[in-house]
């Protein structure tokens, strides 16, 4: 079981606004993971999420939330799904003790609550299923949060690129060489948009997708 895990299920699931179902618990700790990922540049849990039918998935959430509910600490109630497959739900029971939580791991998971606590269910996929890490993988695959790295390590200059997106800087670049016969700023001018490689290109795109989200 991942270190703090059944602190941060916990955490969760007392202070959502409602009975959160097993999809929606995995999401908002796979997103919390996400979240901590993009400010500091790694994982809070150390939980492996695999690409499955409902994007971003771990046993070990759904298996760590039941010993919760062992423990008296978390409620766990069955109910036909709108499917007619069964589905759980999980409400707290008492309130956590988050003393092994530090300040910054709680400050995301209330970043999380309060930005997706109006989602509907699908509308919490579907933010999930179109946002890196996501993305950047098939079904079936092991989700590498490390692939998000390289964006957090771009330049300011690319930053604004992938903020105001290729096709604005290739028009503010023509308008530039228009009214001046002088050579613009070398990082803008399209020589250099040309000659980015592949991978940067990927990087930019995903970063551009996500700039609002980060501290930039």
């Amino acid at each position: 079981m991942s270190e703090n895990l059944k602190e941060i299920i916990h955490y969760i699931c007392y202070y959502f606004p409602r009975d959160v179902n097993r999809t929606v618990l995995v999401k908002l700790v796979y997103l919390t993971d996400v979240e901590f990922f993009r400010r500091y540049y790694r994982k809070f849990t150390e939980v492996e999420y695999e690409y499955d039918n409902y994007g971003a998935f771990s046993w070990e959430i759904v298996d760590t939330a039941y010993t919760l509910v062992e423990e008296g600490k978390l409620k766990m109630t069955r109910e036909k799904s709108f499917y007619g497959d069964e589905a759980y739900k999980y409400s707290s029971l008492i309130e956590p003790d988050s003393s092994e939580l530090n300040e910054h791991i709680k400050e995301v998971i209330r970043y999380i609550i309060d930005k997706f606590s109006s989602y509907t269910f699908d509308g919490l996929l579907r933010y999930v299923y179109s946002n890196p890490p996501l993305t950047l993988f098939k079904r079936g695959d092991v989700i590498d949060f490390n692939m998000m790295k390289d964006t957090n390590q771009l330049s300011n200059r690319e930053k604004e690129i992938a903020r105001i997106g290729w096709e604005e800087v290739y028009q503010r670049a023509v308008k530039r060489i228009n009214k001046s016969t002088e050579h613009f700023d070398s990082d803008f001018d399209e020589q250099h948009l040309a000659e980015m490689d592949e991978n940067t290109q990927i990087q930019m795109k995903m970063l551009s997708q996500n700039l609002e989200e980060s501290e930039y």
